[in-house]
């Protein structure tokens, strides 16, 4: 009986890789620059010739996300989650019930790792920090899943080789 479940193809890995690499790097570029590597729609619309989309500011505390806002961090989240996803949730080529069983290591030693950071940044984090910190821990969750995973893969491969 053939189970349904949510691994993709093992053709889509490399191009998760790809797409993860990229995310990170833009994620690292924009960490580096402190921001200034950045644009905003108003930034596209500028270059497309239109006129910027001006906010109206009536609200102090969502006067910051505007059509001036930068474009960057959300991008490199989109990248990071959808790179993520294709390299750690594909086939492996030798994919059977040890690789499964790895999977589900991978995953559950990710989720108790995140819980208990989340309930350190709960108890320690406030303000802008604490959305800084899970912004953080919403990005690099994935990654070390995705790493985990395949570096348990070598290892019992490597293992088993010997």
């Amino acid at each position: 009986m053939k189970r349904n479940d949510f691994l993709l193809s093992n053709r889509v890995k490399n191009t998760g890789w790809a797409i993860l690499g990229t995310g990170v790097l833009l994620w690292i570029a924009w960490l580096i620059s402190n921001g200034e590597l950045d644009f905003s729609i108003n930034n596209i619309r500028q270059l497309l010739g239109l006129a910027p989309i001006d906010g109206d500011g009536t609200m102090a505390d969502l006067a910051r996300f505007t059509a001036s806002s930068g474009l960057v961090p959300t991008i490199t989240s989109v990248l990071i989650l959808i790179g993520s996803y294709l390299a750690g949730f594909s086939h492996c080529k030798d994919e059977d019930e040890f690789t499964q069983y790895l999977r589900y290591r991978a995953l559950t030693v990710t989720v108790v790792g995140l819980m208990a950071i989340n309930l350190v940044v709960e108890l320690l984090c406030w303000g802008i920090n604490y959305l800084v910190v899970r912004n953080i821990l919403v990005k690099f969750s994935p990654i070390f899943y995705v790493v985990y995973f395949h570096l348990m893969v070598i290892r019992e491969r490597r293992r088993n080789e010997e």
